[in-house]
């Protein structure tokens, strides 16, 4: 995440950046929240998502994903919500 994360780690015990509508938020070492911008009316069926224990992708049908990460974390599991 970058030098900026880390420092607002230490100042705030917290994770919390955002950047052309995507929104990490990272509370606890336990959980972290990632807002990803969708265009409006998609759909669930519309969301191309893939998670294993050390690896998330993310993104629309059809398209680049809008996040691939791969992370030294275990994830356990995740979770979809289209507002």
């Amino acid at each position: 995440m970058g030098d900026v994360a880390e420092d607002m780690a230490a100042k705030e015990g917290a994770v919390k950046w955002s950047c052309q509508g995507y929104l990490v938020d990272q509370s606890t070492p336990e959980s972290i929240e990632i807002r990803l911008p969708v265009p409006k009316g998609t759909k669930g069926k519309d969301i191309d998502c893939k998670f294993s224990p050390a690896h998330l992708k993310v993104g629309l049908k059809g398209s680049p994903p809008l996040l691939d990460v791969s992370s030294s974390a275990t994830l356990l599991f995740c979770f979809f919500f289209n507002n």
